[in-house]
C-alpha cells in the first residue's frame, strides 16, 4: 500500500493527491497534524519537506513531487513489487 505523508494546507500534497487519483491509485495519508507516525517518519528518513510518498518502506517520490510522471511513478513501483 501507498503511504502518503501529507501536512494541513499544503499545496503540494494536494497536487499530489489529485494526481494519484487522476492516476488510479489508492494510498494511505498519513497527516502530520492526526497521525504521530508522520513526524517519526519524517525525522527517520531526514525529510524536511512535504509531501513524502512510500510503498512500504520504499521512497517512491524520490525527490520533488512535482517532478514525479506517472511514467517515473510507475517505473519506481514496479521495481519495489
Amino acid at each position: 500500500m501507498l503511504n502518503l505523508y501529507t501536512k494541513p494546507k499544503c499545496f503540494y500534497c494536494k497536487q499530489l493527491k489529485k494526481q494519484l487519483k487522476l492516476w488510479g491509485y489508492a494510498y494511505n495519508e498519513v497527516n502530520l497534524d492526526t497521525d504521530p507516525r508522520c513526524d517519526e517518519h519524517m525525522m527517520k528518513n531526514g525529510h524536511t519537506t512535504f509531501p513524502q510518498l512510500y510503498w512500504s518502506n520504499t521512497d517512491v517520490q524520490c525527490g520533488h513531487s512535482t517532478e514525479l510522471t506517472k511514467e517515473l511513478f510507475d517505473e519506481r513501483l514496479a521495481a519495489c513489487q
